[in-house]
């Protein structure tokens, strides 16, 4: 198994809620926020995933990026005490964007707007990449923001 194959539409503008979402951490290397030894753990924890089975038929791969170390969250169907994960809870808001993730910070930027439009306070944005479901797999990035409504904020 790859990078997940999903149809834009059912992830661009949406709003939805996770309760203690069950997701495998993997911490991978990264310098200055570039992607050293992703595609390597990335395969590995799926097929640990995959072997347990407690991979989902098209799971939710998301990132957390800093300067040295970053971590990998990959869906699972359930949570399993003897699997390290994390679990994901809040209310999120998705856009998917398609192109270069050259474009990332215009992405980000385009995201916290129509969140704000929305009367939404945006407290952390996470990326999921991902490919066109149809037959041009051409690659999709859904940014997911967990968000609150902006009226329950603190001023």
């Amino acid at each position: 198994m790859d990078i997940p194959c999903i149809k834009k539409e059912d992830w661009d503008r949406k709003q939805f809620e996770w309760k203690n979402k069950p997701f495998y951490r993997v911490r991978y290397g990264s310098f200055f926020g570039l992607p050293l030894t992703l595609d390597i753990q990335r395969k590995k924890a799926l097929e640990k995933l995959k072997n347990r089975k407690l991979l989902p038929g098209k799971p939710v791969i998301l990132t957390k990026n800093n300067i040295i170390t970053s971590q990998l969250y990959i869906e699972m169907t359930h949570a399993d005490e003897n699997t390290e994960h994390e679990t994901f809870s809040g209310n999120y808001f998705t856009m998917s964007f398609e192109g270069s993730t050259n474009n990332f910070s215009l992405w980000k930027k385009i995201l916290k707007q129509v969140c704000e439009t929305n009367s939404l306070h945006v407290k952390e944005i996470l990326p999921y990449f991902a490919k066109h479901e149809d037959e041009s797999k051409k690659e999709l990035t859904v940014l997911l923001a967990r968000v609150t409504p902006a009226s329950s904020q603190n001023i």
